[in-house]
């Protein structure tokens, strides 16, 4: 639907209109009545080109993802069909401008860049942005809800941080650990020792066999990478909280694919995991942090056991949670206690517990304190 508003540059030459008017009948002056006469039909012009160059066709990409405190990355195309120009444009949305463009040709093109920047992670959907135009004297303005799918993803800021402690170490090239045991492949260089029938010719070193002690070959430090299992609560009376929490648990996992550690992903309320390998791109653990929302009655003992279920037994255990009561508490010290499982606890700033075995880490806006 489209929507017509005068402008506030609009709302002065009407003023000056009505003060021209005044003063021709005070002057008997004709000639004030060609400046009113000229005046009116830029107005009318704004009104005619300001619909016309509605009838855009704006092209965005599927989606556009973006971190809190970063410029949007994406690309929109925008062509004009028609037979006249069209300018003064403005894609706007309720957080504010989004992307303008100047003047656009018959049959033209032009590809944009949001020039936006958002604070605070979600999902933004373009079905909320409008066009806007005033061409060409600024004087009204029109405007159109967009008929666009698609979205922009605002990931949760993430900040240095060491990774949480991890368990059920696994031989694995890249891994940060070093093992008791040697390897034939990896990237720390142990030394050399004599060949066995089973090893292949591709490790013989040439050096040492060369000196005539036999063929040697060479091994290597073994490398280890651990297991994690990152839970997510969304239960919060503090809604600051939960974006908290959920630049703690970016920062975490983005610490563990650091590592190389293999990762494993679940959030309370939504017990399937995803699983994220070692050295990978964390959009498949940013996105779902993005779309969080409170979700009160979910940080109970049965959705913790649930979700722990759901985790590999060897993993070390990482609950994120904005909030936690008794009960979810004794759930985590049974797992440390009954099952012997490696868990740490991280809370915001200001949640005072006591009488669990579990560590506690504290979070704040953008830092990790401990």
């Amino acid at each position: 639907m489209k929507r017509v508003t005068m402008t506030k540059m609009g709302w002065c030459w009407v003023a000056g209109g009505i003060v021209l008017y005044a003063a021709s009948q005070q002057a008997q002056s004709g000639l004030l009545f060609l400046v009113i006469g000229i005046l009116f039909a830029c107005y009318v012009i704004n009104f005619v080109e300001g619909r016309h160059s509605l009838g855009l066709t704006l092209t965005p990409p599927e989606t556009i993802t973006a971190a809190e405190g970063e410029r949007v990355i994406g690309t929109w195309t925008i062509a004009n069909p028609g037979k006249a120009p069209a300018g003064c444009l403005s894609v706007e949305g309720p957080w504010g401008p989004f992307f303008t463009v100047g003047t656009l040709a018959p049959d033209g093109e032009a590809h944009v860049t949001p020039h936006v920047i958002f604070e605070r992670r979600g999902i933004y959907p373009f079905s909320e942005l409008e066009l806007a135009s005033a061409y060409p004297f600024g004087f009204i303005s029109w405007r159109q809800r967009l008929a666009c799918a698609g979205e922009v993803i605002v990931h949760p800021g993430s900040y240095p941080c060491s990774p949480p402690q991890a368990a059920g170490f696994e031989p694995m090239l890249g891994g940060n650990f070093a093992g008791q045991h040697k390897a034939r492949t990896g990237e720390n260089f142990h030394g050399v020792r004599p060949m066995l029938p089973e090893d292949p010719v591709k490790m013989i070193h040439w050096p040492s066999t060369s000196k005539g002690l036999g063929m040697m070959v060479r091994e290597f430090d073994e490398q280890l990478s651990g297991r994690v299992g990152l839970v997510m609560g969304c239960e919060t009376e503090i809604p600051e909280h939960l974006d908290w929490a959920a630049r703690a648990a970016a920062s975490l996992m983005l610490a563990c694919q650091d590592s190389g550690f293999q990762l494993e992903y679940i959030e309370l309320q939504n017990p399937d995991p995803i699983s994220v390998p070692p050295f990978t791109d964390g959009n498949a653990f940013l996105g779902p942090l993005a779309r969080l929302k409170p979700e009160p009655g979910t940080t109970t003992a049965d959705h913790i056991e649930a979700a722990v279920r759901k985790l590999p037994q060897r993993a070390g255990l990482v609950f994120v949670l904005p909030t936690i009561d008794g009960a979810a508490l004794a759930a985590l010290d049974r797992l440390v206690t009954c099952e012997n499982r490696k868990v740490s606890l991280y809370l915001p700033e200001g949640i005072e517990i006591t009488g669990t075995r579990a560590p506690i880490h504290r979070f704040r806006e953008r830092e990790l304190l401990s």
